[in-house]
């Protein structure tokens, strides 16, 4: 007879999970400070933040503590017409705009749930904003909802937010809704807001208190079978001792 041990060692997989809100204040942004938010950014196990920077814009923020940028594409005559989409005239440019990439770290996954964001404009500034994604190449703007109460901003067809009063107030309830798309991303997404329809070149297109809500997540695993095959002799023995 003969007699085999065998030992197998089985995948075992643990997962630890993060809810993750990764925000962008924009503090150190100056007057003075360029196209690059100068700030430093945000920390969260799991992600590394990138930082925010504006593109077909004038060289410096029109104002501090948040990106204020003017030249966007223009759009609104003025007048009792600037309450009405039907008598926006302008495009979106895709040249235009202010962007930034979340990257998930080794061994880690993100999902994306939501994106909410302040917006502001000065008296000829736009009035049509949208954030796109880097998921489809920045075919489409995203899923866009404005929090009760929506009595300044609506979304439009398309998911294009737009400012319906003549007013220059914060308006601080734009969420974007992420999709199943967003779902346990392990390669660097980059998000970009857009904006046009403004009343003059020098009206400005401002974000503030970007809040990326989501998760991360770290998997790891032994992922390995390994098996022993023993030939035990003499077998039987008569002194007891095996080799």
């Amino acid at each position: 007879r003969q007699m085999c041990i065998r030992d197998s060692f089985l995948t075992v997989i643990t997962s630890f999970c993060a809810t993750a809100q990764v925000l962008y204040t924009f503090d150190s942004v100056k007057t003075t400070s360029g196209t690059i938010d100068p700030s430093p950014v945000p920390m969260f196990t799991g992600i590394t933040c990138g930082t925010f920077s504006a593109t077909g814009t004038p060289p410096n923020s029109l104002a501090a503590l948040r990106f204020d940028f003017s030249d966007w594409s223009i759009g609104s005559v003025g007048g009792p017409a600037d309450t009405l989409f039907s008598g926006m005239t302008g495009v979106i440019s895709t040249a235009e705009y202010y962007e930034v990439t979340l990257t998930p770290q080794a061994g880690y996954s993100i999902t994306g749930d939501s994106i909410k964001f302040s917006f502001e404009r000065s008296g000829t500034g736009v009035r049509s904003y949208a954030v796109r994604s880097s998921l489809d190449g920045y075919s489409a703007n995203l899923n866009a909802v404005y929090g009760a109460p929506n009595i300044n901003v609506n979304v439009q067809s398309g998911n294009v937010f737009f400012l319906k009063k003549d007013i220059v107030t914060n308006q601080n309830r734009n969420i974007i809704v992420l999709d199943a798309s967003f779902a346990n991303l392990v390669a660097p997404v980059t998000f970009r807001f857009y904006a046009w329809n403004a009343e003059a070149p020098t009206g400005t297109f401002s974000i503030d208190n970007v809040n990326f809500i989501g998760s991360s997540t770290l998997a790891t695993g032994v992922s390995e079978k390994n098996n022993m095959d023993i030939t035990v002799f003499p077998n039987p023995s008569q002194s007891g001792l095996f080799t």
